[in-house]
């Protein structure tokens, strides 16, 4: 055979990869089904990121390892659809980092008004506890 008729990897190679990699994918959509305490924004973000990571393993596969060099058109879509596809992957992996770092700050956010709260309280309890008696009289007796 010649070389312009093969393509980039043997299918033999390529696709025994590309089943394990969609068995891992899959594998870690479950995972992300199966998690309680994950925000719905990060669940959205990495089960889209999971379908196009899967939809990219198939055009990869078919780009490695069916999409043929004397076929110049099929080749070329092939390797064009997996560069855009590759290109999306990242776009939405940055998505989930932006996203990441606004539910750290709303945590933060959430941690300090706890803690400011929580300083009030103390300061009331601290407060209370330094009245004389018959402060505390006077004031049970107000109420």
């Amino acid at each position: 055979m010649s070389a312009s008729g093969m393509s980039v990897l043997p299918p033999s190679v390529v696709v025994p990869m590309a089943v394990l990699t969609a068995l891992v994918i899959v594998a870690h959509m479950i995972v992300l089904r199966c998690a309680p305490d994950m925000p719905l924004s990060r669940k959205r973000i990495r089960n889209a990121s999971a379908v196009l990571m899967l939809i990219t393993t198939v055009v990869l596969a078919h780009a490695f390892g069916f999409a043929r060099f004397d076929d110049p058109r099929r080749f070329t879509l092939s390797w064009l659809a997996a560069v855009v596809l590759l290109v999306m992957v990242l776009v939405l992996a940055g998505l989930d980092a932006l996203n990441n770092i606004r539910l750290a700050r709303l945590q933060k956010r959430r941690i300090r008004n706890t803690a400011r709260e929580l300083h009030h309280a103390l300061v009331q309890v601290a407060a209370d506890a330094k009245a004389t008696p018959e402060q505390q009289d006077h004031e049970t007796h107000a109420k």
